[in-house]
């Protein structure tokens, strides 16, 4: 019975494959990239699957003009000539009511994580592009549902090692094992599965990666800021303390919860740099980091 019902499902997700042009005739496709060239590359192979582009721009507060059932978009955006890191575009799209499929070839695993987190419905790896993938994402995506693909997979994996959550707030253990199979095996894995349980686990994983980035989100208040601004400047703990009239283990606490967000998003830059510290940085009133060598 259970053969017999995953021979039937994988039957299904062929005809899907096959059927992916048609499905995506009609549908209109926005994309959003800095690089020319890129969107250009992405805007025919949307083409050839029978999406019409509406049109290719690198700003995203032009996106409101252009209605479209799925944005495409790489993970560094622009507002008005500064430019959006990863989740904070793609949050800004997903509040518009967009269906986004995000790409980059150099995103980091818990950056392709927040961007799950904030609602993109799918990521695809531009440097390890499977165009039958992308022709099902596509597909997937401009009819409003989530994408699990094998590029996804091995970030979100990642994530998990760089980014556990506690306890019962963490992925199943069910559904963690889907994500390495699906790494190790690519798409077939998920023909077998019957899509009303595909539609289950894949909701449960995006939940998921909503509690995880909602965690390691840094949530800076004005005394963070404030607090940032100082150490920045050079000030000491304790001459923070006076100045901002709270405990110096206040200040230490503050410290070190923004250097515990930190190391965990972005630790294996620390690693990979021996001879290096972390900087935090101010601009625009917004956090950055960094990190800088030590002589």
């Amino acid at each position: 019975m259970g053969i017999e019902m995953a021979s039937m499902n994988q039957q299904s997700r062929v005809k899907h494959t096959q059927e992916l042009r048609d499905d995506c005739v009609g549908k209109r496709a926005l994309v959003i990239d800095n690089d020319a060239t890129a969107a250009l590359g992405l805007s025919v192979a949307l083409e050839r699957l029978g999406v019409s582009v509406v049109a290719e721009i690198s700003r995203i507060e032009e996106s409101v003009d252009y209605p479209a059932e799925i944005v495409c978009c790489d993970l560094v955006l622009s507002r008005e000539g500064r430019a959006l890191q990863g989740a904070a575009g793609v949050a800004e799209l997903v509040s518009q009511g967009r269906n986004i499929l995000a790409l980059s070839s150099v995103a980091r695993a818990n950056e392709v994580g927040d961007v799950i987190g904030v609602g993109a419905l799918g990521f695809i790896d531009r440097d390890n592009l499977d165009w039958g993938d992308f022709g099902i994402a596509v597909g997937d995506i401009s009819g409003g549902q989530r994408h699990l693909s094998r590029s996804l997979a091995a970030r979100l994996l990642s994530d998990i090692n760089d980014r556990p959550l506690p306890g019962n707030f963490e992925l199943s253990q069910s559904s963690k094992h889907l994500l390495e199979e699906l790494f190790a095996k690519g798409d077939e894995v998920l023909r077998a599965i019957p899509t009303q349980d595909l539609v289950a686990i894949t909701s449960q994983i995006w939940s998921t990666w909503s509690r995880r980035t909602i965690r390691y989100r840094l949530n800076l208040s004005e005394r963070h800021l404030e607090l940032l601004r100082r150490f920045h400047d050079g000030a000491s703990p304790e001459a923070i303390a006076k100045a901002m009239n709270v405990s110096i283990g206040t200040v230490h606490a503050d410290q070190d919860r923004i250097k515990a967000v930190l190391l965990a998003t972005y630790g294996k830059d620390l690693r990979r740099e021996a001879a290096c510290r972390l900087v935090w940085q101010l601009v625009d009133g917004q956090l950055r980091w960094g990190i800088e060598a030590v002589s």
